[in-house]
């Protein structure tokens, strides 16, 4: 009976909570993208959420996590080289050290984290990334 007891009390994986907020870039809302919760114990899958209108949620398992956020925008009038006609080619418009070399951490409590504020920097040319 006791084992029983041990395993309703830990065996149902772990527990996710709500974490909701805000992206800008420059101080304004990233209007559609994605963030990721990367634990930082490999033995946990990340958490993704989509951002719309500068704002996000998304359910997360507790612990700390590397923060990754990607924005896109299309980059118009480029041509095939092929037949001349157009194509949609995209381009990030948030740079390495907030994604692939994130330097944003975020440890996810037990309880629900609302209002996380994300203030992402454009690089600006001839500048170096911190």
């Amino acid at each position: 009976m006791l084992a029983i007891v041990a395993c309703l009390a830990g065996c149902g994986g772990p527990s996710v909570v709500k974490v909701s907020g805000r992206v800008t870039l420059d101080g304004k809302g990233v209007e559609d993208g994605e963030i990721v919760l990367v634990p930082t114990d490999p033995k946990l899958g990340p958490d993704a959420g989509k951002i719309t209108g500068g704002r996000f949620e998304l359910m997360a398992k507790p612990g700390a996590k590397k923060v990754e956020i990607r924005a896109n925008r299309e980059i118009t009038g480029k041509k095939d080289g092929a037949m001349g006609s157009p194509f949609k080619t995209f381009e990030s418009i948030i740079p390495d050290r907030y994604n692939d070399r994130s330097e944003l951490t975020l440890d996810v409590p037990t309880t629900d984290v609302t209002e996380k504020l994300f203030e992402l920097k454009s690089e600006k040319r001839g500048s170096k990334a911190p």
